[in-house]
């Protein structure tokens, strides 16, 4: 909405990952970052003068939030131009940020949600850890089957989280406000009202608990603002759906 291009970038490492060198908690570089540039005409890019680090020392000036193992797609609110992302775990926990100027997402010191209780893991040599500097919550998390001692427990077979967009169309206004995300290894779409922060999030498709033969990979906001859903199985071809309501 700003006229400026942001950017989501993992944390350079595979699962397993060593992760002594803390990549998601300096902003040195672009890993495990969301990064903000203005683009120019003729190539190559300027960077934003509001951006959070401009001018701080050793500092990648296009960072605009760290903390992030990989944050699978980007998308703003169209109506309170707020940003939204999904952010990818390791082992235990997806989550939705809610990405705010220089914040920091805790990746690699925590995954998952610090506030919520068993909602969240310490990384590494990180043994009771705390919240790093300039920390915020995500706003929502769901753990995968096997963390034990889990209240928040996923059904089977989520794995991965893709991001989706805040729902500004007309056809169901019972969903206006809300983020409508899904996981990609079940296909099942959730959402939860982005105007009230005790909303917890709500099962809107899927719910038998096998793996998916339509794996989500993706959304598409039309300009109406209903959405699309991009899907694919892992061995053919795959299909495009438009989200509606069932008669």
């Amino acid at each position: 909405p700003d006229g400026m291009m942001y950017v989501g970038a993992g944390d350079g490492g595979s699962v397993n990952a060593e992760y002594d060198a803390d990549h998601g908690q300096g902003v040195e570089n672009l890993l495990a970052t969301i990064f903000r540039i203005d683009p120019l005409p003729e190539g190559g890019y300027d960077i934003p003068d509001d951006n959070p680090f401009v001018g701080v020392a050793g500092a990648a000036e296009e960072v605009w939030a760290y903390g992030f193992r990989n944050p699978w797609r980007l998308s703003f609110d169209s109506e309170t131009g707020d940003l939204w992302t999904g952010d990818v775990g390791e082992f235990f926990w997806e989550e939705v940020d809610k990405v705010i100027k220089g914040k920091n997402y805790g990746w690699e010191i925590i995954e998952g949600e610090y506030d919520h209780p068993d909602g969240f893991f310490c990384h590494g040599s990180h043994v009771n850890c705390t919240p790093p500097p300039n920390y915020e919550d995500p706003r929502t998390t769901y753990c995968l089957t096997f963390v034990t001692n889990c209240e928040f427990k996923s059904p089977d077979a989520d794995v991965a989280i893709i991001g989706g967009y805040v729902y500004r169309g007309s056809e169901m206004p019972e969903l206006d406000g809300w983020y409508i995300y899904a996981d990609h290894g079940s296909a099942r779409i959730r959402a939860f009202d982005t105007s009230d922060d005790s909303s917890e999030p709500i099962l809107l498709a899927g719910s038998d608990g096998a793996p998916c033969h339509n794996c989500v990979r993706s959304f598409v906001q039309l300009a109406d603002g209903e959405l699309l859903v991009l899907t694919a199985p892992h061995d053919g071809p795959g299909a495009i759906y438009r989200f509606q309501r069932v008669p």
